[in-house]
């Protein structure tokens, strides 16, 4: 039987979703290697990993040599490469490599420059060069991995999956018609990257121009947070804004599925799972061009509106925009769910069994 090896930063629902649908689906043995325990931004309050094989890989040299074992004794017939900027998992690929051990790098858009540190360029491309499979969140991540050294025909899609029976639509009938429009955003409260500030500003435009129909919450918390809870009482946002702090992943798919809107007032992000959620709970999704789960799978004007300016003059005209056509928002809202429904994990399970039938796919360097 194929044993499949596959590194991950840390634990997380979406991830430990996927992770139980290939226990159960796919014909290999899996073990998971989480390189930390949980990571102190995402405090989950849970990391229950029952379903499936699951270790964490020890600190410093230990870790190291645990890699070395495992490798020696032949412990994998495939892995995987998740997080390929920790020397761990630098260490695990230069390990397949010599071992010759089909592998794959899975990654979200990197943001690496040309002007990046030379060394670090060269090791993604020669990582790359070498995986019998490179799979991107989206279009635009592929598109930037064969630019990084990639071959084209080792690409594939392969998304973040969400689990689709669990966040589902559960708004009242006729709620998109009468009352408070109810507005939602998932994150880290890190306004550099998630734009929160922006989207707090946002709706203190809608407050002065006397558009009171709306209600956000915030779900996260975060080293901005004080900043954010500042910029709601300086704009007089208390009624109209609130920060709901972390919240475990059920807690989650309550507040999504009771909301019309997810704002994802980020001006960049790599592959947002938040707007995944938002879309599996049937949510009508505002965010930017530059969000890649955005422009992978949000249409604009029909499951929502795509921003290529995140200022909060054009949030808050995006949401006024949704507020003039309530009638149409629980159509957008089944196109929202209709597009998430594209991404069931039986087809995240067919890309994955792809590398089981990869061998002798590695390449060298140049």
């Amino acid at each position: 039987m194929e044993s499949l090896l596959w590194t991950c930063p840390s634990w997380s629902p979406y991830n430990n979703y996927l992770f139980r649908e290939l226990r159960t689906g796919l014909e290999a043995r899996l073990e998971v290697l989480f390189i930390k325990n949980r990571l102190a931004s995402h405090p989950w309050k849970s990391s229950a990993t029952s379903d499936y094989r699951a270790s964490t890989l020890h600190a410093g040299v230990l870790g190291w040599c645990e890699l070395i074992g495992k490798t020696a004794r032949g412990e994998f017939t495939e892995v995987v490469l998740a997080g390929w900027n920790y020397p761990s998992v630098l260490l695990l690929w230069i390990l397949a490599f010599l071992a010759n051990v089909p592998y794959a790098v899975w990654t979200d858009t990197p943001r690496i420059s040309d002007r990046s540190r030379p060394l670090r360029r060269a090791l993604l491309y020669c990582m790359l060069r070498g995986a019998a499979r490179v799979w991107g969140t989206g279009q635009v991540a592929m598109d930037r991995l064969a630019e990084l050294g990639a071959r084209k025909a080792t690409l594939a899609n392969l998304p973040y999956i969400v689990d689709l029976n669990v966040l589902r639509p559960r708004q009242k009938p006729g709620s998109f018609q009468r009352g408070r429009l109810e507005v939602v955003s998932c994150g880290r409260l890190v306004n550099e990257e998630k734009g929160y500030d922006r989207g707090v500003l946002a709706f203190a435009n809608l407050c002065a121009a006397n558009r009171t129909n709306f209600h956000y919450t915030i779900i996260g918390d975060g080293p901005d947070r004080r900043i954010i809870e500042q910029l709601i009482e300086a704009n007089h946002l208390t009624d109209t804004v609130t920060i709901a702090g972390w919240l475990n992943d059920a807690e989650i798919a309550e507040r999504l599925s009771a909301a019309h809107i997810f704002l994802h007032p980020s001006a960049f992000d790599p592959f947002a799972v938040a707007v995944l959620e938002a879309m599996a709970c049937g949510l009508v999704v505002v965010g930017s061009n530059e969000a890649m789960s955005i422009c992978s799978r949000v249409s604009d004007q029909e499951s929502g509106i795509v921003l290529r300016d995140t200022a909060p003059s054009h949030i808050a005209a995006a949401l006024e925009s949704l507020a003039a056509r309530r009638e149409k928002l629980p159509e957008m809202a089944a196109r929202s769910r209709a597009a998430a429904e594209t991404w069931p994990a039986s087809r995240a399970l067919a890309v994955v069994a792809e590398l089981l039938n990869a061998k002798g796919g590695q390449e060298g360097c140049l």
